[in-house]
């Protein structure tokens, strides 16, 4: 009767060292399959949000909810987003729309930084659009039916996590002030981002694409950002 041979030592570590050298060259392709992933859910989020507030519209005589740290908005419960309290979910305009929960998957990119900070979310509106189009903001009463060219005008950007304090970015604070390079979120990539436009369609776009407008305009509002443009 044979006896069966045994691995030697030398062997055992040949054969950790083949399945490490497999795992190095599989983790990376992994991560960026994982990453792609998420993009995707994050784009799919950007949709279901433009969704929710066409049904706010819907339901408030073609009007926004208010962007959040505008003029319009001085009380966060005249928000889209409680932006300044520790529950963004309970109490903002578009709470009637969504469940607690549903609220929190479809408020937060799968690829952010998970557990406790300031503000959870991770998409904020162009306060352009809905600062002229928010009930409340008068005197900028503009119906969303009149946006010229929606499928050129930025309406919800992912934002870079690392800056986000509240539901909206403006002309003069974020995208006047050196920042707009940092504001679209890095983590699809260095130099892409998700964008939702006011028709509704998602864009997987350029980081500097908001930096290239201002650049590029002669107006104070970029093209892209401002609803009446045409």
């Amino acid at each position: 009767m044979s006896r069966r041979k045994a691995f030697t030592l030398v062997e055992l570590l040949v054969v950790i060292g083949i399945i490490a050298m497999l795992i190095a060259i599989l983790l990376p392709a992994l991560n960026r399959a994982k990453e792609a992933a998420n993009r995707v859910v994050c784009g799919s989020n950007l949709r279901q949000l433009g969704l929710v507030f066409r049904n706010y519209q819907s339901d408030n005589k073609g009007f926004l909810p208010c962007a959040g740290h505008d003029p319009g908005c001085l009380s966060p419960n005249r928000a889209w987003i409680f932006w300044w309290e520790k529950d963004q979910y309970t109490g903002a305009l578009i709470t009637p729309y969504l469940t607690k929960n549903a609220a929190k998957k479809l408020l937060i990119c799968p690829s952010d930084p998970q557990g406790v900070r300031p503000y959870p979310y991770s998409y904020i509106v162009n306060s352009q659009v809905f600062l002229r189009w928010s009930q409340q903001a008068t005197p900028f009463k503009v119906a969303r039916m009149i946006v010229d060219r929606p499928a050129d005008k930025i309406m919800i950007v992912e934002h870079n996590p690392k800056y986000i304090n509240k539901g909206c970015f403006d002309i003069d604070e974020d995208v006047r002030s050196g920042f707009a390079g940092e504001m679209l979120s890095p983590h699809h990539g260095k130099y892409k981002a998700n964008v939702l436009y006011a028709d509704g369609h998602v864009e997987f776009v350029d980081r500097n694409i908001i930096v290239r407008a201002v650049a590029a305009s002669k107006k104070y509002v970029p093209y892209i950002l401002d609803p009446r443009a045409r």
